[in-house]
Formats: structure tokens, C-alpha cells, sequence
């Protein structure tokens, strides 16, 4: 791992504070009690890094719908046992958190949900209801309203990679005249978000988004994105729902896992 690498004499970190009269910023020590100066303490902070060889590729590289679909669908069952099993929810179910693992065989799994920074454990940790978490583009209409987070609003993150993905195809962002390019208006409030995000949900307008993704081997893909947003939202009169008394957790990811393999066997008959 250390091969061919120059490793220098450790360096000092330090923390940086604003000082008391705010006229600029006073540097200390990590751990050196400053409470002389009218700060509180700081805790000792210890850098660790680790360094590993990539076990795949972002979810931005992948190569056909297929390859999309299938790495979407195990992130589905990935994030079940998650939430099942392990008692966390990850909360954070972005482009960049799920990558393409190396290797086709029989038990690779084709999508790895990854980086479980902000992950909350359910047994010991209670939902914030004053934090929202996520990233921007993905974020659930509920959580950009302050709703407390929970699965349902992760499984509908993962229905916003799957349009990002597709639209986008390996850019960070939308193409100059899609509409996803609202859903990261600068300087928009979460508000403002979620009512351009439900807007762009309704029947008429989420047609045209669908629009943008490509023809040639993404039929499926678009039926899939029709689905998923039944599944969802329930649409009815035109507009759609984001209210989650109608459900339990089993059904609405067995009815997610169900649409992956739909479109899946879709594709694999075209």
C-alpha cells in the first residue's frame, strides 16, 4: 500500500476559533484547553485515512440500461437489510453514494450502496426532527418540507437517481434545458425545492421530464420511472401524494424490487 509513496514527518494539526472580541481568529492546539479565553474545550480529534484500491466505478459510468437497472435493484435490497437487519437508515441516497462493483461473478453484486457517514442507527439514535439530511438533488419532497426522515423518503431519493442518472448520462449536472436543472436552482430555499420538485411529479409535467431520457435501449427505463412514481405517489386528478399511512415498509420495497424486475425482464426480452 506505502509502495512508491515519499512519506513525510507527521504534521501538527490545529483548530482554528473566532476570537471573543471578533477581530480575527485565534489558532490552537488540538486538545489544548482554552477556556482561559473564554471558549469552550476541544475535544482531541484523530485523523484517520485509509487507503484501498477502488472496488468499482461510480454509478455515473454505467455502460447500458441494464447494467443501470440491475445496480439500482440491488441497491433496493441492499438498503432492506440495511433497514431490516442492521437497524440503520442511510439517509443519504445520492449519485455518488452507489458505485459498480469490479468483477461479474455469480455473487458480485452489480450495485454497492456506500458511505454511511450520516447513517442513523435506529436502536440507539432517534430521527432529528430540526435536521435535514441528503443531497440536494435527491432529497425527498417530505424531508425539503421538514418532515422527520424515514425509508420511505431514502427508496423515493432512489427513484431521483434513477431519472439524474439516465438524464444526465456521467455529468454532475443536468443538460442546459432540462428541468432537473430546477432542482438545483441556486439560491432556492428546501420550500421552494419541494414545490418545484412535486410540480415536475405531476402527470403532465413528469411526462416531459421522461422526454429527456434517451430512445435506443431505455423504453424500459421510462416505463420503470412511471412505475416507480405509482408506486410513490399514487397519482390521481393530475397531482400526487406524499403522505405514507397507506403502506408498510415490506410492501413498499417488495413493490420497488418488483418494478426493477419488471423492467428488467423487459430489457432482457427487446
Amino acid at each position: 500500500m506505502h509502495e512508491g509513496l515519499r512519506i513525510g514527518p507527521p504534521r501538527s494539526l490545529a483548530f482554528q476559533t473566532l476570537a471573543a472580541d471578533g477581530g480575527g481568529f485565534n489558532t490552537h492546539s488540538v486538545g489544548m484547553d482554552i477556556n482561559d479565553e473564554g471558549h469552550a474545550p476541544l475535544n482531541d480529534w484523530v485523523l484517520d485515512c485509509v487507503v484501498v484500491s477502488p472496488y468499482g466505478r461510480p454509478l455515473q459510468q454505467f455502460g447500458t440500461a441494464m447494467e443501470l437497472l440491475l445496480a439500482l435493484r440491488d441497491v433496493v435490497k441492499a438498503h432492506h437489510s440495511l433497514y431490516f437487519d442492521g437497524k440503520i437508515l442511510h439517509r443519504d441516497i445520492s449519485m455518488d453514494n452507489i458505485i459498480i462493483p469490479d468483477g461479474d461473478g455469480e455473487n458480485t453484486p452489480k450495485g454497492m450502496l456506500i458511505n454511511l457517514n450520516v447513517a442513523l442507527d435506529l436502536e440507539s439514535e432517534a430521527v432529528d426532527p430540526n435536521r435535514q439530511v441528503g443531497t440536494q438533488p435527491f432529497m425527498a419532497i417530505g424531508l425539503l418540507e421538514g418532515k422527520p426522515h424515514t425509508y420511505r423518503h431514502d427508496l423515493e431519493s432512489l427513484f431521483y437517481v434513477l431519472l439524474w442518472a439516465v438524464i444526465c448520462r456521467g455529468s454532475d449536472i443536468p443538460p442546459q434545458d432540462s428541468r432537473l436543472r430546477e432542482w438545483i436552482r441556486p439560491g432556492a430555499g428546501f420550500g421552494e425545492l419541494a414545490r418545484i420538485k412535486e410540480a415536475d411529479l405531476s402527470d403532465r409535467e413528469f411526462a416531459l421530464v421522461t422526454a429527456e431520457m434517451p430512445s435506443g435501449g431505455f423504453e424500459a427505463v421510462k416505463t420503470l420511472a412511471d412505475e416507480l412514481r405509482r408506486i410513490l405517489f399514487r397519482p390521481s386528478d393530475g397531482g400526487i401524494s406524499t403522505r405514507m399511512d397507506t403502506e408498510t415498509p415490506d410492501t413498499l420495497y417488495g413493490d420497488m424490487a418488483c418494478a426493477f424486475d419488471d423492467a428488467i425482464t423487459a430489457l432482457d426480452m427487446s
